[in-house]
């Protein structure tokens, strides 16, 4: 066993790790957040040293975490608390697998109950949609770009850090596809757009991007901001949500963000008849259950109609 081993030194051989094991940045941030947070508290418990961590530390840690209250003023909800936990697991199986630690903690951090299915309260009807498009002014120069972006979100279920990362060569016009590199889980795929977000895309591109344009700044990202520079998650979604979101929420009482067009998107195929397996396809999920979730949407609104027009509910005695 290694030796008095810093804090500092597990967080940067374990960085290490996750980038040789060709973890995502987007994954390696994730894990890197929250073992930061945990280190953190190790110091706040004078622990100097990772060989001298024990279970007790790590139920602290949790127990913290547990009380913890987020910007909404609410604690954490099951699903994040469990985000949060599988990342220390990574963690601790990594000292454990290096022999860093006296005793294996990994296997005796249980994950909370949470429900078992969790159906998004941020789909979109049409009439919704319609109204969240309008509110982009195609008669400047950002209201033409938001409107775009938000087609596209809408054509093809991307995820927020799959749209920022899109690259003009990924738009395959004679394909009408568009091609989404390095999504969740390191994978690619291919997702056809429709014509509505086709049209927006090709005046966009020929049109409207060479206005963003900053000769200080080369870049191929398809989507600028006012300063010509590429988005990050961050920005976009802050500029989506004040100048769209936020009035959706006053009109149809609404929280929505940049996912709610992929839980939109996902709804409105099935509710169309496409195959679950192919939405599975589209969203890039790598499990047939996740999708499933948008189904039980599906069967909710199945249910609400069935008794407001079966005849034996309509049957008084």
């Amino acid at each position: 066993m290694a030796k008095y081993l810093t804090l500092q030194k597990a967080q940067e051989l374990f960085q290490q790790y996750l980038g040789l094991r060709n973890y995502s940045a987007r994954t390696i941030f994730g894990y890197s957040r929250i073992v930061t947070k945990f280190l953190d508290h190790l110091k706040f418990l004078k622990l100097n040293f990772i060989q001298d961590l024990t279970l007790t530390h790590v139920q602290s840690f949790l127990k913290t975490r547990y009380y913890f209250i987020n910007q909404k003023g609410q604690p954490n909800c099951p699903k994040t608390r469990n985000g949060e936990i599988k990342s220390l697991r990574v963690f601790l199986k990594f000292l454990e697998k290096k022999g860093f630690l006296k005793q294996i903690l990994s296997a005796q951090i249980k994950l909370v109950q949470a429900p078992l299915i969790t159906l998004p309260k941020d789909i979109l009807t049409k009439t919704e949609l319609l109204y969240v498009f309008s509110l982009a002014d195609k008669g400047t120069i950002l209201g033409y770009r938001d409107r775009t972006i938000l087609e596209l979100l809408y054509a093809t279920g991307i995820r927020a850090h799959e749209c920022v990362q899109i690259e003009i060569e990924d738009l395959l016009f004679e394909e009408q596809c568009l091609f989404v590199s390095l999504g969740k889980g390191a994978k690619d795929r291919i997702v056809p757009i429709n014509n509505t977000a086709l049209s927006y895309l090709k005046h966009y591109l020929f049109y409207i991007r060479p206005k963003l344009l900053n000769s200080k700044f080369k870049t191929q990202k398809l989507f600028l901001t006012y300063r010509g520079k590429p988005f990050n998650v961050s920005n976009l979604s802050e500029q989506l949500a004040f100048y769209y979101f936020k009035p959706l929420k006053t009109k149809f009482k609404k929280r929505i963000s940049m996912h709610s067009f992929r839980h939109t998107f996902a709804t409105h195929l099935l509710k169309q008849g496409m195959s679950i397996r192919h939405v599975q396809e589209l969203l890039g999920h790598k499990s047939l259950d996740t999708t499933a979730i948008y189904l039980q949407v599906t069967i909710s609104d199945l249910k609400t109609e069935y008794r407001k027009f079966h005849p034996r509910e309509l049957l008084k005695n």
